[in-house]
């Protein structure tokens, strides 16, 4: 075996083996409100943390109070709002001084089909109503001050409003319909359609048009309808500004995709004028060049989506609660069509932003959680999410961190996990998953659940038995439990980790989904009576998808294995010879050494450090090698893994210092 380079690497390589997720901690989705009707939007009190207020299709505006939702509604226009298509009371936002000037404003399709934004003031003699009799529908100076804007088909309404940065209010419009926006108003500096409008409404309530244009508008001096800030729009499904605990103003935009790409779009701030591109372009891809752009240069999208993954995007915010640790600067949105969440880090080239190391939330938070129709956010930042079927769940901290990936790279490393007893997203927990040698004072609870065994599995490996606390109960650890060895034992692409009691000789099998205990099984056969046999690694030597135990015992330097299927032994046969002469040398491994498709078994010589491997077909040894070069003198390096670390087709190998905790890597060809 030729190798090409050693190389120090660091601590998070642990990453990068087969199954093996980045080490999030986990959230999950918490239903605050349920049986609301067809809910598109959450928008905070800015003057009452207790009170959060959902946007409903049919027109109304509901309030939860304390967490409960209040039965009469903060108000209520399903008189005059039409709801078919896309069309609804679409958006809600609060004047950035409601505490004295009692404004709010919402976006809403009128009979008649088309877009209105409205002003309402609140009822001075409680803080839960608004008063019907106060609406002004804001008059558009594009269209001869006419009180709504002309919608032509009743799809790609956008519907948000939100304050930005400067007290101003922002306002998403869609192309106005169809597919492929056959008027190309999204490109028409005359249409307020495809269009992100910026007004400043702080004005007053005898005001005729209700708004005055801000001066820093891009058009002011013509060109095109003052209103405008942004152009080249969809359909802005939900926008955020990040301006909550340390944000930075920035703008960020999910744009609906028409057959490609599903868009997410970042506005530096305070910047103007920006051409998104649609319909000329969808996502970094042309869409219709026949008409030539408005303007360039076109801006691309900090993360386009393949409609294989999402369907009909749902812009979120960045995370700057406090709430889940795991989400802190991160970007959160989703998808409408298939209830997928995702989280994606943020990455800036000097003002600009780009999204990267997206993470799919999904299974996190309980599996999809039906058509996201909107993201919300309280004052604390904490995040929200609106199901369109009607229910509005708070993401919160997870019950767990899981099991470390220390097990799956390092399972002769004394045995280190934590385990997240969690069942499901409910945070109670159920210690009846847990290995016969783990007894417990009682059986389920609530509360915390995070089982920190990291020393107690070490002390009962050490003939020693240990107590842990999960919440309020007590886990004790009998004598001998602890990791021999990871591997894929369900075959779901999770490595899963393989026990042996050092007292009894009982095997069993934790099946792991990622970070997260499933359950706890019994190999079959659970006892191997001769405790002087031990697993020292995993791998599908018969290649039927299922990983099979290499056994060694050290006492005579006879080496075995056992064929399984999932945890049932099939048969168990001797290694090459089934002996080796030289006591001295040990199984540390197995991996396809050789890139022949069959799994091999890595040696290391105790005394001199000599490094070897025997390749194998099934358990007939084909020929043993000396690996170049082929010796490490100091015995504290030891290989914990092999591992195609570099996608070659062949295993490379893993060492750990025993005493520093450096990293380093082989990488063979």
């Amino acid at each position: 075996m030729q190798l090409r380079v050693l190389g120090l690497i660091a601590a998070a390589i642990c990453v990068m083996a087969p199954g093996a997720g980045p080490v999030y901690a986990q959230m999950r989705a918490v239903p605050i409100a349920s049986g609301l009707s067809q809910p598109l939007d959450f928008v905070a009190d800015p003057t009452d943390a207790t009170r959060l207020f959902i946007v409903e299709k049919g027109g109304r505006i509901r309030v939860i109070v304390s967490g409960s939702l209040r039965a009469v509604p903060f108000l209520d226009l399903s008189a005059v709002v039409i709801v078919d298509g896309e069309r609804g009371l679409l958006g809600l936002a609060f004047a950035p001084d409601y505490a004295v000037s009692r404004r709010l404003f919402v976006n809403f399709t009128n009979r008649g089909g088309h877009t209105v934004i409205a002003r309402f003031l609140r009822r001075a003699e409680t803080p839960l109503e608004a008063d019907p009799s106060t609406r002004f529908d804001l008059k558009w100076s594009g269209l001869a001050d006419q009180g709504f804007i002309n919608q032509p088909f009743s799809n790609h309404n956008g519907g948000k409003l939100a304050f930005g940065p400067g007290g101003y209010l922002y306002i998403a419009l869609g192309d106005g319909g169809s597919g492929g926006d056959p008027g190309n108003r999204a490109q028409n500096l005359n249409s307020y359609l495809g269009k992100m409008l910026r007004i400043d409404v702080r004005v007053a309530d005898a005001h005729a048009r209700g708004y005055q244009v801000p001066a820093g508008n891009p058009f002011v001096g013509g060109g095109g309808l003052p209103e405008i800030w942004s152009i080249g729009w969809r359909n802005p499904w939900k926008f955020s500004f990040d301006d909550v605990r340390g944000g930075t103003g920035a703008l960020w935009v999910g744009d609906v995709g028409q057959s490609r790409f599903e868009e997410i779009s970042y506005e530096p701030p305070a910047t103007a004028g920006r051409n998104y591109g649609w319909r000329n372009r969808e996502g970094l891809v042309v869409y219709d060049d026949s008409v030539p752009p408005a303007y360039l240069p076109l801006v691309d999208p900090a993360l386009a989506l393949d409609r294989g993954l999402a369907q009909s995007i749902t812009g979120g915010y960045r995370y700057r609660g406090a709430a889940v640790a795991a989400l802190q600067g991160r970007y959160v949105f989703g998808d409408f069509i298939t209830g997928r969440v995702w989280s994606a880090a943020v990455s800036m080239t000097g003002q600009e932003a780009t999204l990267v190391d997206v993470i799919n939330h999904t299974a996190d938070l309980g599996g999809a959680l039906g058509n996201i129709s909107s993201f919300g956010r309280d004052l604390d930042g904490e995040l929200y999410i609106v199901s369109y079927g009607g229910t509005v769940y708070r993401i919160e901290a997870g019950c767990g961190t899981g099991v470390t990936p220390s097990p799956v790279l390092f399972p002769a490393a004394g045995g280190r996990v934590s385990i997240a007893v969690s069942t499901g997203t409910s945070c109670a927990w159920s210690l009846s998953a847990l290995p016969s040698w783990v007894s417990a004072s009682v059986t389920s609870g609530t509360g915390p659940t995070t089982v920190a065994l990291d020393a107690a599995v070490s002390s009962a490996a050490a003939g020693r038995s240990a107590t842990v606390m999960v919440g309020t109960a007590a886990l004790t650890l009998r004598q001998g439990g602890t990791v021999s060895a990871a591997g894929d034992v369900n075959a779901d692409g999770v490595p899963d980790l393989i026990w042996r009691n050092t007292v009894s000789g009982d095997l069993a099998v934790w099946q792991m989904n990622d970070r997260v205990l499933l359950d706890s099984l019994s190999l079959v056969p659970g006892q191997v009576a001769d405790l002087n046999w031990a697993v020292v690694a995993v791998g599908d030597l018969d290649r039927n998808g299922s990983p099979d135990l290499v056994w060694w015992r050290a006492a005579t330097s006879e080496i075995a294995v056992w064929f399984m299927q999932g945890r049932m032994l099939l048969s168990s046969e001797s290694i090459g010879s089934g002996r080796v002469g030289d006591p001295g040398w040990q199984p540390v491994a197995a991996g396809d050494v050789d890139a022949d498709g069959w799994i091999d078994v890595i040696w290391r010589h105790a005394t001199s450090g000599d490094v070897a491997v025997w390749l194998l077909q099934g358990a007939s040894l084909r020929a043993s090698e000396a690996f170049l070069p082929g010796r490490v003198p100091d015995p504290d390096w030891r290989i914990v893994a092999a591992v195609d670390l570099d996608g070659s087709g062949t295993a490379d190998l893993l060492w750990r210092h025993a005493t520093t905790g450096d990293l380093a890597v082989w990488y063979l060809s």
